[in-house]
Order: C-alpha cells, then sequence, then structure tokens
C-alpha cells in the first residue's frame, strides 16, 4: 500500500475507508471482535477458527466487487487482473490474511478501554500473516486442524516457511472457489519433512539438545507461569486505573476547595 499512498494520498484515504467499513461488516456478520488497528491493518478475534476463516474468504470476494474510485484502479497494486478464461481475479485493494489459532494473554488498554492481546500467539499469528500475499488466506497447521475436512473451501499445504524469531512451520492457504486461478510467489519455501521443521513451536538450537517431553508438574508449571502472566497483567490494569480514580478524586477536592473559598469571600464582602 506504500506505493499506492505515494501515488494518490486522496484517493487511497478514500480506498482505506471503504476497505475498513467492508471488514468491520464482516466482522459482525462472523461474529469477530476487532482488537485494534495499525495503519491499514486490522487486529482481530474469532471464538471459533472457522469463522475466523470463512471472514478472511468473504473479505477477499467483498474487496473484489467493492465500488472503487477508477483512479485507484488506474494503479498497478489494484488494477483489473482476469484469468485465462477471463474470470476476475483481481480488483481494488488487496488484503493479506494470516490465520493462528490459540489462547493469547490479554489485557484491558487503559487509553482506549478495549480489550488488547499479546504474547506468543499473538506474535505467530503476525508471523503467518507475513506470508501470505495480496489476496492470499494464510493459515497455521494448527488452525488447519480445527477445520472440518468437508469445510466450505478447498484447503492445501504450501509447504515449510521460515517464520521469523519462531523457526519453521508448515502453513496452509484457503482458497475461495470462485477465485481458485488465484497465484502467489511464495519464497523461502522449504519441502516438508526438512530437518528442523516444527509446528507452531520453538525448534530446538544446533547446540543444544531437544527439550524433555513435558510431566505432568511440567504441564503444571507451565499453566502456573501462564496464569501468573495473566495476573500481573490484571494487577497492572488494576493500579493504572487505581491511580486515574485517585487522580480525579484529587482534581475534584481541589475543586471543590475552591469553591468554598469562592463561597466564603462571597459571604465576607456582603
Amino acid at each position: 500500500s506504500t506505493r499506492q499512498w505515494e501515488a494518490d494520498p486522496a484517493v487511497m484515504e478514500h480506498a482505506l475507508g471503504m476497505h475498513n467499513d467492508i471488514i468491520r461488516g464482516l466482522l459482525d456478520e462472523h461474529s469477530g471482535y476487532e482488537v485494534k488497528t495499525e495503519g491499514d491493518a486490522f487486529m482481530v478475534a474469532f471464538s471459533e477458527t472457522a469463522n475466523a476463516v470463512r471472514c478472511g474468504l468473504a473479505i477477499q470476494r467483498a474487496l473484489l466487487d467493492a465500488p472503487w474510485p477508477d483512479k485507484l484502479l488506474e494503479n498497478a497494486d489494484s488494477q483489473v487482473v482476469r484469468g485465462d478464461d477471463g474470470e476476475l481475479l483481481y480488483r481494488g485493494l488487496r488484503v493479506r490474511v494470516g490465520i493462528h489459532t490459540g489462547e493469547p494473554i490479554y489485557a484491558r488498554d487503559p487509553i482506549t478501554g478495549r480489550m488488547d492481546y499479546f504474547g506468543p500467539m499473538v506474535n505467530r499469528s503476525a508471523r503467518v500473516e507475513s506470508r501470505s500475499s495480496g489476496g492470499q488466506v494464510v493459515i497455521s497447521k494448527l488452525s488447519r486442524s480445527l477445520l472440518p475436512d468437508d469445510f466450505d473451501a478447498p484447503i492445501s499445504s504450501i509447504g515449510i516457511h521460515e517464520l521469523k524469531g519462531l523457526g519453521q512451520a508448515e502453513l496452509f492457504q484457503v482458497c475461495e472457489p470462485a477465485l481458485a486461478a488465484r497465484t502467489f510467489e511464495m519464497d523461502a519455501r522449504l519441502p516438508i519433512g526438512a530437518e528442523g521443521a516444527g509446528d507452531d513451536k520453538l525448534p530446538p538450537t544446533p547446540s543444544s539438545p531437544a527439550p524433555p517431553p513435558l510431566s505432568a508438574s511440567d504441564a503444571d508449571l507451565v499453566a502456573l507461569k501462564q496464569l501468573r502472566k495473566q495476573r500481573i497483567a490484571d494487577k497492572w490494569w488494576r493500579t493504572s486505573l487505581k491511580k486515574k480514580v485517585e487522580v480525579l478524586e484529587a482534581e475534584l477536592a481541589k475543586s471543590q476547595a475552591k469553591i468554598r473559598q469562592m463561597r466564603f469571600l462571597q459571604a465576607a464582602k456582603r
């Protein structure tokens, strides 16, 4: 989108507004929650993996049919592209969609008051999204395992990919049937079964042995650590809120003192 913003900021501003309206409308239809936006990117959450994938596919369809400004369609990054049989493949803004499933750490944002998500699960979701191309829906292997075999749209492996800072993982593409002729360039792809390729987890470093399997006590310890992290986040939110209340109470006390002083002065003048 950088080139499009540079080419015509006014057109892109209008197009971004359309883009945001489309995504927010589809979030409502698929029971999604808007966590936050960063520039022209959305972070969203769903209670069901299938709803997340269906929403991603619906976004690709809706963007294709949106009434984009003619000037936007003149840009090489958003122009109309048709397949060999004349079918419409691209038209307007192209959006990358990446999906991963897990339980994030969460806390209420002290400024916006909305629930914010962070932690390893969110980081991996961002890395999965970074491996997708405009117009493509890419999901992690864990997300794939939670979809039924007879899911609404075809699902295919796109091989093992390097996720920055997280090692290697197999990724999958979910394709909207009407857009099956879309093709994408996938770089840094490794053959399935390559040494060190993992599934949504950090591989052991060559200099250290693989970690032992978790025992029951180890699993309890991991759960306890996650619980502690959540409690720390909750405590931080409560402390932040308490400080804000204290500031407001102090300001209220000052205002009340000024009012009493003014009343005293008025009484003295009488």
